[in-house]
């Protein structure tokens, strides 16, 4: 298997397209690195399997899960401390390979919010053609001067609620974007630094 086939079934692996998924990485008898959507068999693994989400990101390490409870036993603020940022620094360890790949689950994220992004902004044309729809109305209703239906102001403040509710999706998901690049750089400086020794 080449290099590049072999980062894109890892990517592919890494970014399961269905919510919430969990990948599980492990190695396996032979000592090679194992990706499924299922945990692996006892007898197929030499080490506990490491969780991660669909955006390839360790949730789950056994091996510090161990090494965090009993620094919780000692209860050393310090250390517990320490012990956070060597959970931090193996997850990172256990989640890339190299720096590039840092900035691949970065844009993959970004992706997966830009795409969010776009179907709100759909729904917010929708939205305000109708509301505008129903404003002429209401400009008929005033020329005419006749009375607005009580239904008619409903609708058109129900819109306009809508219109600010999606206006604050999309400020989210901005913000979200911009966290989310955020963390890669930390993370990825983290990484380089770990991988030159510099702990």
């Amino acid at each position: 298997m080449n290099k590049a086939t072999m980062l894109l079934a890892v990517a592919s692996a890494l970014f399961a397209a269905t919510a919430g998924a969990t990948t599980y990485k492990w190695v396996d008898e032979h000592g090679r690195t194992q990706y499924s959507d299922k945990p692996p068999m006892p007898q197929d693994a030499k080490s506990e399997a490491t969780e991660m989400n669909r955006r390839g990101i360790v949730t789950k390490d056994p091996q510090a899960e161990k090494a965090e409870q009993a620094a919780r036993a000692q209860g050393a603020p310090e250390e517990q401390r320490m012990l956070e940022q060597r959970r931090r620094d193996n997850a990172l360890l256990k989640t890339y390979t190299k720096p590039e790949e840092v900035d691949l689950l970065r844009d993959r994220s970004l992706e997966g919010v830009d795409a969010e992004i776009k179907s709100h902004q759909l729904r917010r044309k929708v939205a305000e053609q109708r509301l505008n729809d129903r404003y002429k109305r209401l400009g008929m209703y005033e020329k005419a001067k006749k009375p607005i239906p009580p239904d008619l102001q409903n609708d058109i403040a129900r819109d306009q609620d809508e219109l600010k509710r999606i206006d604050e999706l999309v400020k989210a998901k901005e913000n979200e974007k911009v966290n989310i690049r955020m963390k890669a750089e930390q993370d990825k400086q983290r990484f380089i630094e770990l991988r030159a020794g510099k702990k």
